[in-house]
């Protein structure tokens, strides 16, 4: 019996979805919209504002959706809101004051209509993307519980994993001093360029000296279910004591603000954050407001620890800001192809051998986002590459509408597993704390300079998985909306 047939989730209270949904719909696609267009004077750059408001209306639309359901849709609801903010209000923003990110200067207002329509256009293809993916699931035959929700965490594996993540962490921590983890970012990064003169090793050695503890805390945390009282009070420690060690390399001080990011989110889940409709709903808000009123001012250590942090507005922070490059990247991509062709996948070969040190492939592709910044001649050449200039490069702009389409029905196929997974208390449920929050800094990019954590979160999460076939666990991280009814099913199948 499939846990389709076993479980049935009951429909959200009508007034609490009804409620949710309208108040999330009015603010995010009425009021936002409507008050970035009043508050700022139209430059007459051009008029391809009106697509990027249009984006900024759709993506509040399902944002929107998602807050009412109150349904663990963690990927859906990160792609929505990347949208919203980077290919909605930022551009719509700075087309309309002329006040472009300052790290992407010069870009022709020729290419924002193309670049407006490519993005509008490729959420389109997105949206079908998903519908493809929900036929399927329709006509697919019922998978059995392990194909459709995944394996529980080894007991052994967790703690090898918890292990292996702990001597890298002692190693990197060693290296630099602990004592450089909470100084400003750049000191930070200073530091660690004096130990690893290879940035490629460094990045490796990085991610390894966090991402499989914080996978490991997840698989603690599942293994307290159905357990006694003292081995619940064991794994729990356990789990708190990784997630630590983990705080200690990415923490808000020092740490990237996306990776910070991705491990408090993951915190959130392994608290419950997705129990419930009530708590997801409230997950999900808090994200929201954190990357709307946050985002812009959670990089203030970057340079002193003592930072003049100073809000002049909630939509002066768009204008001018070089954090918000990603649609102004994807235009200088247009460009870059219009004057040289896609690379036919060069860029992408440089993302599958990120690991590969460039003193022993001297050729080895630089980042998309470096490529852009080289071919429009920017001194300062750190910036992003979102999933769109990524596959304009690569494969030219049907390209981009391709693998928006694929991005698509991945999404979909992967969230409607993902309330079960965390009843079931599957490996999937870490992934669902893990990687949604991550895929925020996979839409903006670039691939080469996010490859290297994904990598290494991916092949953690199959190394967590038990590999005998005993049936996961049936409480987890609790399954948003399930009844107690359902629970006992379960129990009983």
């Amino acid at each position: 019996m499939s846990a389709a047939q076993i479980t049935r989730k009951p429909r959200p209270t009508l007034g609490a979805r009804f409620g949710w949904t309208m108040t999330s719909l009015v603010l995010l696609s009425g009021v936002v919209p409507l008050l970035a267009i009043a508050s700022t004077e139209d430059s007459g750059r051009s008029g391809a504002w009106a697509v990027t408001s249009a984006i900024i209306v759709w993506s509040g639309f399902r944002l929107a959706m998602i807050l009412g359901r109150g349904s663990a849709t963690p990927f859906a609801f990160m792609f929505w809101l990347f949208c919203y903010i980077f290919m909605g209000i930022a551009p719509t923003i700075q087309i309309r004051t002329y006040d472009l990110s300052p790290t992407t200067a010069g870009v022709s207002p020729a290419l924002d209509w193309i670049t407006a329509l490519l993005v509008g256009s490729s959420l389109i293809v997105f949206e079908l993307g998903g519908v493809l993916a929900g036929i399927r699931r329709r006509r697919a035959e019922p998978a059995s519980d392990r194909r459709l929700h995944g394996r529980p965490p080894g007991r052994a594996r967790t703690f090898i994993l918890a292990g292996a993540g702990l001597t890298v962490w002692i190693y990197y921590v060693g290296s630099l001093g602990i004592g450089s983890f909470f100084e400003a970012r750049d000191a930070r990064q200073d530091a660690r360029a004096a130990i690893f003169a290879d940035e490629s090793l460094a990045a490796v050695v990085s991610s390894l000296a966090w991402v499989p503890l914080l996978v490991a805390a997840g698989g603690f945390f599942l293994l307290r279910q159905g357990r006694p009282a003292a081995s619940r009070r064991g794994y729990l420690l356990l789990g708190l004591i990784s997630m630590c060690a983990v705080l200690v390399v990415v923490n808000p001080v020092s740490g990237a603000r996306f990776t910070s990011g991705t491990v408090l989110y993951a915190a959130l889940v392994y608290g419950g954050g997705m129990g419930t409709r009530a708590r997801t709903r409230t997950t999900f808000a808090v994200l929201l407001a954190g990357f709307l009123l946050v985002f812009p001012l959670a990089d203030a250590f970057r340079r002193s620890l003592s930072p003049t942090v100073e809000r002049q507005g909630f939509f002066t922070e768009y204008a001018g800001n070089s954090d918000y490059d990603g649609f102004w990247q994807i235009a200088n991509s247009i460009s870059y192809v219009g004057h040289y062709g896609p690379t036919w996948g060069r860029q992408l070969l440089g993302v599958v051998f990120f690991w590969v040190p460039r003193s022993i492939w001297p050729g080895k592709p630089v980042g998309t986002g470096v490529l852009l910044a080289e071919y429009r001649g920017y001194t300062f050449q750190n910036l992003s590459a979102p999933i769109w200039a990524e596959a304009v490069v690569n494969g030219g702009l049907v390209a981009a509408l391709i693998v928006l389409l694929g991005l698509g029905y991945l999404i979909r196929a992967i969230d409607r597993r993902v309330p079960e997974a965390l009843a079931s208390g599957s490996v999937l449920a870490v992934a669902a704390a893990t990687l949604p929050a991550y895929s925020i800094i996979l839409l903006r990019g670039s691939l080469l300079a996010a490859s290297g954590i994904l990598i290494v979160m991916l092949a953690s999460l199959w190394w967590l998985g038990e590999r005998k076939n005993a049936p996961p666990s049936v409480i987890g991280l609790e399954n948003p909306g399930t009844s107690d009814r359902s629970t006992r099913a379960r129990s009983a199948a």
